[in-house]
């Protein structure tokens, strides 16, 4: 059995930060936009799974407000896998490998769970213009990871440095 490594019990989501309303101009007329509560995560949090070994992972995982649903995986970009809902297409879990990104060339020039925090974010980026995933979702995602940026007192930096 893998090691696992629990370094962030359940975080809530600031919603507020989150779904901020969007003005849009239709047809020259401003409209407001927010997202689905269904498509913001209510809660996340992160560990890593078999630390020091040769199948290190982050793991991001992400709660809503309804049930959880059977999950598909997709290996995504080297290094990530996502896990969506079957039917809503919202985003679950990521697995970042922490080996990958530990062994490319620039990783004494930037801290490995600020490359982690840029996978996770360019991931949903890169499946949201694809079409892979909810467009509420993908958006609640972006908005959360860009606000994070997971810099040195972030959560994630707490899971790599104990």
């Amino acid at each position: 059995m893998m090691e696992s490594k629990v370094t962030t019990e359940w975080v809530s989501v600031p919603h507020k930060e989150i779904n901020k309303p969007e003005e849009k101009d239709q047809q020259g007329v401003k409209v407001k936009f927010m997202l689905t509560p269904t498509d913001i995560p209510i809660a996340w949090r992160a560990f890593r799974e078999g630390e020091n070994t040769h199948s290190d992972k982050l793991i991001l995982e992400f709660k809503y407000l309804v049930a959880p649903e059977p999950l598909r995986q997709f290996e995504q970009a080297q290094g990530v896998t996502v896990f969506l809902g079957k039917n809503s297409k919202r985003v679950y879990r990521i697995v970042v490998d922490v080996n990958y990104f530990s062994g490319l060339p620039d990783s004494h020039e930037v801290s490995i769970h600020v490359k982690v925090g840029d996978a996770a974010e360019k991931t949903v980026k890169d499946m949201n213009r694809n079409g892979e995933l909810n467009e509420g979702n993908a958006s609640a995602l972006k908005r959360f990871l860009v606000g994070n940026k997971f810099g040195r007192n972030s959560t994630l930096s707490h899971v790599f440095n104990g």
